[in-house]
């Protein structure tokens, strides 16, 4: 008997607590065909809208099918779909909408991040969404906006103006894969155990950063040199050559700053923004991260110049590979066991973990209110409960309403029964329950002018520290106030 609801209790609790419940949105799913002038959905006379979107080929199919039933409801809307599609990632759509605001035609719904966002608003582009939201005849219900998941909805306020300005569709975050066939072969598992380690999956979900470096890595390098001839990881030049890969510099710098409580970047009560991360003990964890990059305990692909670290892990090149968890699909391997779990924590401190995945928003053209209405109904569309839930399937990330975890297509892609040892579908189930059990834990980091440069200082001063400690280089007070001043510098410009 196939088991409906695989997402655990605590973890339901969890998104409920955040989100409220709800049967999800109206369905509206009455087929119907308009002829000129006559109203039928919302407008008597036919919109125009694109969505600006940066997805891979292989995912226009389902947005495609979005479009379709949409049009059922709304038929006198045209949602150029395709048109809008920019091949690239979401900072070439930022830059290219960018340059369209100033030049051209731009989308009426834009694929963003909040950092982005802030510069449309800049502009005086980016729509207000409150309004839209709470109406009483196009709106979402109080029961509605209970149902989608809070912390997804507060990043989409957290702007130097008051108001929403973006709204949740991609989500995702940061898991940790790891070997599951290696770490638990049985002589390892003894080795480990003369080191006072009980390796198991308990331990790995529980693993902090002093443990990881200070006791993990020290015994794996110790189980290496006592057997030569079977060494944990196969080694190539070019390669990470160590324990853990890290996909994102700039996500393991901004995480440590919140994990540890130390500070990264703030917006105080009058609208200023400050850059927290120059500080003593910020200074002090890169120390820390450039010494475990020095004993190849850890590489990112930014420091060997190359790509994800699911790569190299599929190639039994490194043993955990940290990444996002909408890339899921990358991580499964055809000679190994993968598990999944929450990425290593800060000792004694509460979990933390970085949200990621775009948001949406809306583009005024001119004060054109029947294209503000047009895109804010698409997106509604496209976020009903089964919507959300089928595109969190196809594409892998979170659905953003707490009743598409409970729904019965959501549940049964959670199901690991029937499912294939090493394959993609059994990865995306684990990943899947994984994933829902993180949202009580996500983090985010209040956007404005110049957070985009923030982030990709600090991207620029981790390959630094973690490269340069790799290729033997000292890391010391000198070496490390000159990066993080000339981090800080960078950024000033642009706020």
């Amino acid at each position: 008997m196939k088991k409906k609801i695989l997402v655990p209790v605590m973890v339901l609790t969890s998104i409920l607590a955040l989100a409220g419940c709800s049967n999800g949105g109206k369905s509206g799913d009455q087929s119907t065909e308009s002829k000129p002038g006559e109203k039928v959905g919302h407008f008597d006379h036919k919109v125009t809208i694109k969505f600006t979107q940066a997805y891979a080929q292989g995912y226009q199919a389902k947005l495609q099918t979005f479009v379709d039933s949409f049009k059922e409801i709304e038929p006198n809307v045209e949602i150029k779909l395709e048109d809008g599609w920019i091949s690239g990632n979401y900072d070439t759509i930022h830059s290219q909408t960018i340059s369209d605001i100033q030049t051209g035609e731009y989308g009426d719904l834009v694929i963003a991040y909040p950092d982005h966002v802030v510069d449309y608003l800049d502009f005086g582009k980016a729509v207000k969404l409150d309004d839209y939201m709470t109406n009483a005849e196009y709106g979402w219900t109080e029961q509605e906006r209970a149902d989608l998941v809070q912390a997804y909805i507060k990043e989409g306020q957290e702007f130097p103006l008051e108001g929403t300005y973006c709204l949740p569709f991609s989500k995702s975050t940061e898991a940790m894969f790891y070997n599951e066939t290696r770490l638990f072969d049985s002589e390892l598992v003894q080795f480990l155990s003369t080191k006072g380690i009980t390796m198991n999956k308990a331990y790995i979900e529980s693993l902090t950063w002093e443990e990881l470096f200070g006791k993990l890595c020290p015994a794996f390098k110790e189980y290496d040199a006592a057997h030569p001839s079977s060494p944990l990881i196969t080694e190539k030049e070019g390669s990470m050559n160590s324990y853990v890969g890290y996909d994102s510099d700039a996500n393991l710098f901004i995480t440590l700053s919140q994990q540890y409580g130390y500070g990264y970047t703030s917006v105080d009560e009058y609208g200023e923004a400050h850059l927290d991360y120059n500080n003593d003990n910020m200074k002090g964890l890169m120390k820390t991260f450039a010494d475990a990059s020095k004993n190849g305990y850890l590489r990112s692909p930014g420091v060997i110049g190359k790509s994800y670290s699911s790569n190299y892990f599929k190639e039994n090149n490194v043993l955990f590979s940290i990444g996002s968890t909408a890339g899921v699909k990358n991580q499964v391997a055809d000679t190994f066991d993968v598990g999944v779990t929450r990425i290593p924590q800060a000792k004694d401190k509460a979990a933390k973990i970085i949200s990621q995945g775009p948001s949406i928003c809306i583009l005024d053209h001119n004060g054109d209110k029947d294209r503000q209405l047009a895109a804010w109904l698409f997106y509604k569309h496209m976020v009903s409960t089964k919507n959300t839930a089928s595109w969190a399937i196809e594409v892998g990330y979170l659905p953003v309403r707490a009743s598409a975890y409970t729904s019965e297509a959501y549940s049964d892609y959670c199901s690991t029964e029937g499912k294939d040892a090493r394959s993609t579908e059994l990865l995306t189930a684990l990943n899947a329950v994984y994933s829902s059990s993180t949202v009580d834990k996500v983090f985010t980091t209040p956007p404005f002018k110049g957070s985009s440069t923030a982030r990709t200082e600090v991207n620029s001063l981790m390959v630094n520290v973690l490269k340069d400690a790799a290729d033997g280089k000292t890391i010391d007070d000198t070496y490390l106030k000159e990066k993080f001043d000339l981090a800080v510098n960078n950024t000033l410009k642009d706020m």
